[in-house]
């Protein structure tokens, strides 16, 4: 990182990034397509309806995950390295709370919410059946957003990118036998959304245990330390405002 040419860097460190987002497109295309012709229109309608949401548990993970990962690439250059992991478990503290508020109030609310961000009263149970497993289990999805961005920052791009390609691909194998072999029902597909993240989860956790991790995780270090946490609001607001303004346009498109 200290001494190999910035041309190439950028290309070790970004070409993982575009082939992991190539793929979690043909990922959400091939998904559609399983729950059209399995389930039927309300199926992606459902889809359509949670995939703004979606946006905005993703954008806060993604942003809590550019925070971590810039204020651990800090202390790497300054070569502080007993400060990450102080760094590091604030960073999964903050976010395990972040994602029990969100999973707690959208419960709570999911009604009225999905209706607000466009669902139709006569195909509501669709919309509810699909987003309710999601919900109970978004711990998985988050971990795995914001632990993307970790792992990139400490120089593993193909790790990061390699998780997702596992994920996105046993997400398509469990569509065809959950959808197809099991039973024709918005259910399934919510179920091997959640099935395909936790094996990811399991290797990003295989991930940290790998002695060649350069971050030396301490479980004494697991708490909230307030001079870590002061910049999250510096560093994750802009990324934040750009993935939910993204995701107000869809719910916008989905309304009319």
């Amino acid at each position: 990182m200290w001494e190999e040419r910035i041309s190439k860097l950028l290309l070790n460190q970004s070409a993982p990034a575009i082939i992991w987002m190539l793929v979690m497109s043909l990922y959400n295309f091939v998904d559609t397509i399983f729950i059209g012709r399995g389930v039927g229109t309300e199926g992606i309608a459902a889809v359509s309806i949670v995939f703004p949401i979606q946006m905005i548990i993703w954008a806060f993970a993604m942003a809590l995950g550019i925070w971590a990962s810039s204020i651990i690439s800090l202390k790497l250059w300054q070569k502080k390295y007993w400060e990450v992991s102080k760094v590091f478990w604030t960073f999964q503290s903050t976010n395990i709370i972040i994602a029990a508020i969100f999973t707690i109030l959208w419960l709570i609310f999911i009604k009225p919410l999905l209706i607000f961000f466009g669902a139709t009263p006569d195909i509501l149970s669709y919309w509810v059946q699909y987003f309710s497993v999601l919900l109970l289990w978004m711990i998985f999805f988050t971990f795995n957003m914001w632990n993307n961005s970790i792992i990139r920052s400490v120089w593993h791009a193909k790790t990061a990118m390699s998780v997702m390609l596992v994920s996105s691909v046993i997400n398509i194998i469990l569509d065809y036998i959950f959808i197809f072999i099991f039973n024709r029902w918005i259910w399934w597909a919510a179920w091997a959304t959640v099935v395909s993240r936790a094996i990811a989860s399991i290797i990003v956790l295989q991930y940290y245990l790998w002695k060649y991790n350069i971050i030396k995780t301490v479980l004494s270090d697991f708490k909230i330390k307030l001079n870590h946490l002061k910049h999250i609001l510096t560093i994750w607001s802009s990324s934040l405002a750009r993935q939910v303004a993204a995701s107000a346009i869809v719910i916008f498109i989905n309304n009319l």
